[in-house]
């Protein structure tokens, strides 16, 4: 498989179908504005614009700024990146694993205590601080076992490790 239709594919899966639209038509063109763009695809300017930034988080599109000297106003190119589909995985797998033990972090960092009626969950500290009272029904807060979540996520940043990139 081409790198093209590698790139398409992850723009769909990822993005959903506007956003495959886009990368078919840069992929069909060098440069484009974001206004061409589009323009073509017959979509809302914001949203094309949302898309390409996203498109570029994902490192599958990239730009270049040129400054309009008359107005002082900058016009950007949008083109498909040079980047490989093996690096932007990698890329895109470094991030998810760095998301993910974040969130761990964040969940071994516990106690938690949890209202059953509103489904909300409190920091210790904040509980605290509400006398171990829901502040918004006053509910006592129960303590919340996160040991099934600690293990999920553990398993997952143990598998996306294991696997190569």
């Amino acid at each position: 498989m081409k790198n093209e239709q590698l790139l398409l594919i992850m723009a769909e899966r990822i993005l959903g179908e506007k956003a495959a639209n886009i990368v078919t038509l840069l992929l069909e063109n060098d440069e484009l504005t974001d206004e061409a763009i589009s323009r073509a695809i017959k979509l809302d300017i914001n949203e094309t614009r949302r898309l390409l930034h996203r498109l570029f988080d994902l490192n599958i599109v990239k730009y270049r700024r040129i400054r309009d000297e008359k107005i002082g106003w900058y016009t950007y190119l949008w083109r498909i990146t040079d980047s490989s589909p093996e690096a932007i995985i990698a890329l895109r797998k470094k991030r998810v694993l760095e998301k993910l033990k974040r969130r761990l972090e964040y969940e071994l960092d516990g106690p938690y205590y949890y209202c059953g009626k509103c489904n909300t969950r409190y920091t210790f500290g904040e509980a605290s601080s509400y006398m171990f009272m829901c502040p918004k029904c006053d509910e006592v807060l129960s303590p919340y076992d996160n040991s099934k979540l600690v293990e999920k996520l553990e398993k997952i940043i143990r598998q996306l490790e294991e696997t190569p990139p």
